[in-house]
């Protein structure tokens, strides 16, 4: 989210953050194990934007044919956060072959009776310790937006607050991936917290919110600017070859 100010085009009131705003879209890529992420996408989009314009789906089939056309033979794993949950998108990346993907979903009364057993058994966890705790589980789930069910793993987890009282914290993540619930949740999706030190970086570092033109393809503009800036200074110098220190050190034939 971006605030504004004054009289921007396309600026509107979003309720959830409670002032008048752009939604910025940012895509990052990354490479096996690797631990840099890569800048790859910034659409700058209305404060009244919703993920159900297809204006998302759109983009990101684009970028999924790039990254299939450079490496054909790849699996692709993608990353999404819970706004990105909705059932075209579900539809689209059921399918792509070779894509994983793993997505935020938000709780809801099915859920929450889904992941009661869970938090049962974290809670006695957390009494036997005094500390927080946390179950890992899975379901198969379907929304009634939904035309098949999906596999959703949960984290059903205690914690404290500051006055020392236990509370439940589940979480829930849509998926196609095999692997064990816990694998899921803290390798494939928490791992997105890596991201956020990079949005923010790209916030305060680089004034990605510098959006105060009154035209919003100036300000699209800007965004775009911000974003190449953050990859030249992303990118790393080659590895100096061994030799080319001899070489400098040796004196000039007269």
């Amino acid at each position: 989210m971006t605030q504004t100010h004054g009289q921007q085009q396309f600026t509107f009131f979003n309720a959830h953050y409670d002032t008048y705003c752009y939604l910025p879209l940012l895509g990052f890529l990354s490479f096996n194990n690797e631990p840099e992420q890569y800048l790859v996408t910034a659409l700058l989009r209305p404060g009244n934007a919703t993920e159900k314009t297809g204006v998302v789906v759109g983009l990101l089939e684009r970028l999924v044919g790039l990254v299939r056309t450079a490496f054909p033979q790849a699996t692709i794993k993608l990353r999404l956060d819970g706004g990105f949950a909705y059932p075209q998108m579900f539809d689209y990346l059921d399918s792509v072959p070779r894509l994983e993907y793993v997505c935020g979903l938000a709780k809801n009364a099915v859920l929450g009776r889904k992941a009661e057993p869970l938090l049962v058994a974290a809670r006695k966890l957390a009494q036997q310790t005094n500390n927080s705790a946390r179950v890992f589980g899975e379901c198969r789930y379907q929304a009634q937006s939904w035309e098949r069910p999906r596999r959703v793993i949960i984290k059903a987890e205690i914690v404290y607050n500051l006055r020392g009282e236990p509370k439940d914290n589940p979480r829930f993540v849509v998926t196609n991936q095999r692997q064990t619930p816990k694998f899921i949740y803290k390798k494939a999706y928490c791992s997105r917290g890596e991201i956020e030190n990079r949005i923010k970086e790209l916030h305060h570092g680089l004034e990605l919110d510098r959006t105060s033109c009154p035209r919003f393809w100036a300000n699209q503009f800007r965004v775009l600017l911000t974003a190449a800036a953050y990859a030249q200074l992303s990118l790393k110098p080659p590895p100096v070859p061994p030799f080319a220190a001899l070489s400098d050190s040796r004196p000039l034939n007269s």
